[in-house]
């Protein structure tokens, strides 16, 4: 089969061509979270759905744990890969399994020996305190299992395969819709049932993508050598830290936004915020499916020095997030109603929640400028100023304004969710103001060329894996090493 000709491609083209299969698989990962809320929802009540609510952040830090090493590891054979140091390449793998194991395991099995402990300091009391510690117990051993899929997920990508990871997901999400079913639609079995169906699930997934992970292995003839490298640890976790903190910072803004809500309207404020949190990822979906495909190509153009291609495809970028998120937006602006009582029943909940919705998302679609500052910066391998600029949104943006407007100003919960609008067209400005001092405002507006004249600079500590993830290269070993990459054009 051919080779892609990036240069070749149109920009929609090869643009959207990765951008879809990103969106698809964010979305069928989203599934977990919705599932288990929409099923607690409608079996148990309002008081459960708090107890899932509650236990958000740390499911969601246990995730972070092995996005970090699965990113860090992904990056470092890539870049192993395309300097044909295949021993390297596989001692990234055996290292950067080693190291998940090193943390996840120790983490998860604190979290589920101690679940109530932990659940206190998350602000929860009472039967919402014991049903969020039997649900946590439950995910924290599942997350061992999920920590293993997104690993190797991050591995195969890297090795050219995305089937295995997607029917992994796919498994995962089926498998815990019919468990979550006959847990509490058929045996009417409580919340702590919730977490065991999303443990089950994610151990299914985990074993059919480890067993998938070592046919590709010897397929191909991928030999792995059982060593690793503690020299490797910090290029590893400093190579996933900013996708780890783009994932954990949702851990703390919902422990604060939490403890915030509850001190000012009880649980209705943890429950609405809930279900507004699910509901807003899928606008979340659309933003970081095109933002994510842009960045390995834009590294590509980059490093390449191509700026015409570069600058093509950062207006492409921020018309389609801009025109996908918009679309999802607007419904949920004109559908709130309807979109919120897929989790909630009670009437008053309902109309509460979907004006909370359009409230927290009145300025969202402006982000799209926002995050394609920060996906730009990581291509351009400017590591710090994307660091910073991933913090800026939630942890330096409305951390201090939720606690301003609901504690000083004494607003309470309108206080929380002001602060998002607010938030979003602030962290909006400063990069809008951002790309304007880098004379790049006309080409995001209009495709123009840009003010700045001067060469692009060679990519520095960005890994090009553009071949290995727009084109779905597949990579083919013998027993001294690798035969030959066959790039096949995206699907």
């Amino acid at each position: 089969m051919g080779s892609l000709k990036y240069d070749n491609q149109s920009m929609d083209r090869l643009l959207l061509g990765m951008a879809l299969p990103i969106m698809l698989k964010f979305l069928i990962g989203e599934l977990y979270a919705m599932v288990d809320t929409y099923f607690v929802g409608t079996y148990l009540g309002h008081g459960a759905l708090a107890a899932l609510s509650l236990s958000f952040p740390m499911q969601r830090l246990l995730f972070a744990l092995a996005v970090l090493v699965g990113v860090g590891t992904s990056t470092s054979l890539s870049r192993n890969l395309g300097r044909k140091e295949y021993e390297k390449a596989s001692r990234s793998i055996v290292s950067g399994g080693f190291l998940l194991l090193c943390i996840q395991i120790p983490i998860a099995f604190v979290t589920a020996l101690y679940p109530q402990q932990i659940m206190a300091l998350f602000g929860a009391q009472g039967n919402t305190l014991i049903g969020a510690a039997g649900y946590l117990r439950y995910t924290a051993i599942g997350s061992v299992f999920l920590a293993l899929s997104t690993f190797l997920s991050y591995v195969l990508l890297s090795l050219g395969n995305t089937k295995f990871a997607m029917v992994s997901m796919i498994l995962g999400a089926l498998g815990n819709a019919l468990f979550d079913l006959v847990f509490l639609g058929v045996l009417r079995m409580d919340v702590a049932s919730a977490g065991l169906a999303s443990m089950m699930s994610q151990t299914i997934a985990g074993v059919f993508i480890l067993i998938s992970f070592l046919t590709f292995l010897k397929k191909r003839e991928i030999k792995l050598k059982l060593h690793f490298s503690m020299k490797l640890f910090p290029l590893l976790f400093l190579g996933g830290l900013a996708a780890f903190v783009v994932e954990v910072e949702d851990s703390i803004v919902m422990t604060v936004l939490n403890k915030l809500l509850l001190s000012s309207v009880g649980e209705e404020g943890v429950i609405i915020l809930g279900v507004v949190t699910k509901l807003s990822m899928f606008l979340f979906i659309t933003l970081f499916g095109v933002a994510s495909a842009m960045q390995p190509i834009a590294a590509y153009y980059y490093g390449a020095k191509n700026k015409k291609k570069l600058k093509e495809l950062l207006h492409k970028t921020l018309i389609y997030s801009f025109g996908f998120t918009f679309v999802i937006w607007l419904l949920f602006q004109f559908k709130a109603e309807s979109f919120v009582a897929i989790f909630l029943k009670d009437p008053v909940y309902v109309k509460k929640a979907a004006k909370t919705l359009r409230i927290v998302l009145g300025l969202f679609p402006l982000t799209s400028i926002y995050y394609l500052g920060i996906f730009y910066h990581q291509a351009k391998g400017d590591v710090k100023r994307a660091l910073i600029e991933s913090l800026l949104r939630q942890i330096l943006i409305l951390l201090p304004l939720a606690l301003i407007l609901s504690k000083g100003l004494g607003l309470g919960a309108m206080g929380v969710w002001i602060a998002f609008p607010l938030t979003d067209g602030l962290a909006s400005l400063f990069a809008f103001l951002g790309f304007k001092s880098q004379g790049l405002l006309t080409v995001l507006l209009r495709g123009e060329k840009s003010a700045d004249k001067k060469r692009l600079p060679a990519q520095k500590g960005l890994i090009p894996v553009f071949e290995a993830i727009a084109s779905y290269e597949r990579i083919e070993f013998s027993k001294k090493g690798m035969k030959t990459i066959e790039s096949l054009a995206p699907r």
